[in-house]
């Protein structure tokens, strides 16, 4: 099991951890904080606005290539044992990275991911419900 930190863009760029790690950075218009390297083993960029259907004039919205590509990047990590931290951040640290802790939190830790919608944590249901579906998908293809 992974230990999942959410994070704002401002509080990623100050992120520290004392063991291996990788990032899932996400921002709407490709302009990626710089992250430590420290101890960091993989990142992952992704762009994204955070809508729930399509509104080209809000910027993209996503869609099942990109959970492919987070299946994919967590995938070749996730069970490498020296990595413990999973850091997921977006613009705000709300939604979309919200939903994307959730959804590993449900998928590969097997694990309730309720705790994703409580205090200040407002999951985008776009964003998780479809890594949640690609997931089962990918799962029964290779069954």
């Amino acid at each position: 099991m992974k230990n999942l930190v959410v994070l704002s863009k401002s509080k990623a760029k100050d992120f520290q951890c004392d063991e291996p790690w990788i990032c899932i950075s996400i921002d709407s218009y490709d302009e990626h904080p710089r992250v430590s390297g420290v101890k960091r083993m993989g990142l992952l960029q992704c762009s994204f606005a955070d809508i729930d259907y399509p509104m080209p004039e809000h910027g993209r919205c996503f869609d099942e290539s990109d959970a492919h590509r987070i299946w994919d990047f967590l995938e070749k990590y996730w069970d490498r044992e020296e990595i413990g931290t999973v850091m997921v951040h977006c613009q705000a640290g709300i939604s979309r990275s919200a939903a994307v802790a959730a959804a590993i939190e449900k998928c590969l830790n097997e694990r309730n991911p309720s705790h994703f919608w409580e205090g200040k944590f407002h999951p985008n249901m776009r964003v998780f419900s479809t890594l949640v579906d690609v997931f089962e998908g990918r799962k029964n293809d290779n069954d």
